[in-house]
């Protein structure tokens, strides 16, 4: 069993401190929960030193397995 998190630009996704956060979701459900977990994280619009911020912020919560999407804009 895994589980998936979608990243979603809207929730502050890399806030550890909202328990909403999908940064925070993946690391609950890999530690606590126990079950493998991929985060998908969205590198639209992002400079690269957020994207460095947000990878380092998933490897320290032990999160090694991640799908990054560019993404773009919806109308």
């Amino acid at each position: 069993m895994f589980c998936d998190i979608t990243w979603h630009p809207a929730g502050d996704p890399s806030n550890l401190e909202k328990p909403t956060s999908s940064m925070k979701m993946a690391a609950v459900m890999l530690h606590y929960c126990l079950l493998e977990t991929m985060l998908h994280i969205t590198c639209y619009n992002q400079t690269k030193e957020t994207m460095k911020l947000y990878l380092d912020r998933a490897k320290s919560l032990g999160i090694r397995n991640l799908l990054a999407l560019r993404g773009g804009i919806i109308f």
